[in-house]
This record gives C-alpha cells, sequence and structure tokens, in this order.
C-alpha cells in the first residue's frame, strides 16, 4: 500500500485531480505498496478517545451530551458527534461527494432525508487524517467573522 496526499480519487475530463482538493486530502493508503513502516505511521487505528483528545484541543471547542452520545461544539453548531457506527463530520457537501467517492467504506453515506450525511469509520482512518478531518469540520462550524465597522457614538452632539 502507498500513502499519499494524492491519491485516487475522482477525476475530471483531462484525467487530473479536481484543483480544488489536489494535495489536500490527508493520508489515505491505496492498494499496491510493500512499505509497512510508513503505513503505520499513518493507518494507526483512531479511537474515539483519539477523536475527544483532538477535538478539544481546538480553540472554542465544548464536549456535550447530544442524545446520548459525545458531540463537539463550536458556539455556531455541532461539528462532530461520536456514534456507535462510526464518527459523524458536519462538512460542506462537496467535501462529502468527494470523500465518499474517495473512498466508500471509510466515508460512509447515510441519507438524513433528501441529504446525505458523512460518518466516518474510525478503524479504518489514522490519527493524523482524523485531525485534518476534524480541524475541517471545525473550521466549517466557525461563525462568520464580524464585519469591522464604524463605532457609533452614543453621546448626543453639542
Amino acid at each position: 500500500m502507498t500513502l499519499s496526499t494524492n491519491f485516487v480519487c475522482p477525476r475530471d475530463q483531462t484525467g487530473s485531480f479536481p484543483s480544488k482538493w489536489y494535495g489536500q486530502m490527508p493520508f489515505v493508503a491505496s492498494a499496491g505498496d510493500d512499505s509497512g513502516a510508513r503505513l503505520a505511521q499513518y493507518a494507526a487505528m483512531s479511537t474515539p478517545d483519539d477523536v475527544r483528545k483532538i477535538a478539544l484541543a481546538l480553540e472554542g471547542v465544548t464536549e456535550i451530551d447530544h442524545f446520548a452520545r459525545p458531540a463537539f461544539r463550536t458556539k455556531k453548531r455541532i461539528f462532530a458527534v461520536i456514534r456507535p457506527d462510526g464518527l459523524y463530520l458536519h462538512l460542506p457537501l462537496e467535501r462529502k461527494e468527494f470523500l465518499f467517492e474517495a473512498d466508500a467504506r471509510t466515508f460512509v453515506r447515510f441519507m438524513w432525508g433528501k441529504t446525505p450525511e458523512l460518518l466516518v469509520q474510525l478503524k479504518a482512518v489514522g490519527r493524523k487524517e482524523l485531525g485534518a478531518l476534524l480541524r475541517e469540520a471545525w473550521e466549517s462550524a466557525q461563525p462568520p467573522p464580524k464585519p469591522a465597522g464604524k463605532r457609533v457614538s452614543l453621546r448626543a452632539s453639542r
């Protein structure tokens, strides 16, 4: 198995990787490599404790109970929930679609109404990849920055 940031993924009509995601995917193993040392470095099985440690290290994250499941949130929204069937991550739709096509066994699609949602199989991702995915979900759950405005004086003009 080989590890690469440029792993097998959906390609455009020219046969190249989509430019938006090129080189941005965390390390993923692909078939055909003999180098076990490098694989072991990245493919160490992740656990719910790893999720908790990584998520709580992100700025402004709190752990809450979400229907008797540990969940992690920013001020704006929940971005990760540890479920019995995998780790739910709140990511943008185009990113979820990319992950579904990249590795359907690791990034499982489940439908919530008409919306596809993402479950990450923790046993199939390494800690580095898990950290990158959690950071991405955390970034997408941040409140938008407040616009810089003029200060308005509350004093009456004299």
